[in-house]
């Protein structure tokens, strides 16, 4: 469907809590503030030319103040322990507790790379020392927890083990706040090292993931693989209704009718097919993207196949759907 210009950047405003902080979608499971969902949402907002979106960062930092002993004794700790919490309330910024894949490199090295870009493009990410320190404390806890060697949950909070995704997120991450931090530089070749190895696989039980797209974009660091990882993606994981996130899904697929179909794939594909030149693949994917909006022009988490036909679940809209499109539609 053709929606009016301007829609997704007013879905992105109405997820966004006064206190600058995105909950995933509208729907009361997902009324949480993730912290990769937040950066990709605020991602949007700078894409849609919306310069409220330093003070997502700015939120996201004084989450990590607030819970400040948690990263420092993962800093301190090493591998198994987790650097801070996947999900906070949007209002108080208190932590959620429970089971939960918790431990997700690649949520360290996104915001570690994207306040890196920001304060190298001009943009006051970080506000003062206390958020100097807060960086150096997720640095210090990437080179304790040997980050290119140990297993995480990952992009999907699931599966514990070492994902490409995770360590090229590091790897970048490291390298853009390298002004602002001390890193050492074997931190960042080790990365490299292990990330070398790791691709085209996304990791031991994975061949192919959606969530290897990041590797092309945002992060740049697949190197000679970022052609043959979309490739991959679009050519074993694209569906009618989006693409899968990785063969034998089981998230919504409860009847065994099929692995979910993620809409967010789509401009995800499309903004990797622009990184790379592609231009007539990238207008396929945002035509075919639109035509998995709601009727109200929302995107959903996912269209799921549990009874039969392709239904939408109900975590709409996906913050982190409308902000790819936008970064697809106005550059990256």
């Amino acid at each position: 469907m053709v929606v009016p210009l301007g829609t997704d950047h007013k879905i992105l405003l109405s997820l966004r809590r006064p206190s600058a902080l995105f909950v995933a979608a509208s729907s009361p499971d997902y009324s949480k503030a993730w912290v990769r969902d937040n950066i990709y949402e605020a991602m949007g907002l700078e894409a849609a030319g919306d310069h409220s979106f330093l003070r997502t960062y700015h939120a996201l930092f004084d989450v990590f103040r607030k819970h400040k002993a948690g990263l420092v004794h993962a800093a301190q700790q090493g591998d198994g322990a987790v650097p801070f919490k996947a999900r906070y309330h949007p209002d108080t910024f208190d932590e959620f507790d429970g089971v939960w894949g918790n431990k997700q490199n690649d949520a360290v090295g996104l915001f570690l790379f994207k306040v890196g870009d920001l304060q190298r493009r001009g943009y006051p990410a970080i506000r003062d020392d206390e958020d100097r320190r807060i960086l150096q404390h997720m640095v210090d806890y990437l080179d304790r927890s040997n980050y290119y060697s140990s297993p995480d949950h990952g992009v999907w909070e699931w599966v514990y083990e070492k994902h490409a995704s995770s360590v090229g997120a590091c790897v970048a991450g490291l390298e853009k706040i390298r002004p602002f931090a001390n890193v050492k530089q074997e931190l960042i070749e080790k990365g490299r090292a292990a990330l070398s190895e790791l691709l085209p696989r996304e990791s031991p039980s994975k061949e192919v993931d959606l969530a290897l797209l990041s590797l092309v974009w945002p992060f740049d660091v697949a190197g000679e693989h970022s052609k043959r990882i979309v490739g991959d993606v679009e050519g074993k994981l694209l569906r009618n209704n989006g693409v899968i996130r990785y063969g034998s899904d089981h998230y919504w697929n409860m009847h065994g009718h099929g692995e979910p179909q993620w809409p967010l794939g789509l401009p995800w594909l499309a903004i990797t097919h622009k990184t790379l030149g592609d231009e007539a693949d990238w207008k396929t994917d945002l035509d075919k993207a639109d035509s998995l909006r709601l009727p109200d022009g929302s995107f959903p988490e996912l269209y799921h196949m549990d009874f039969g036909e392709p239904q939408p679940n109900p975590n709409s809209p996906l913050g982190w759907a409308h902000a790819l499109y936008i970064v697809a539609n106005n550059g990256n």
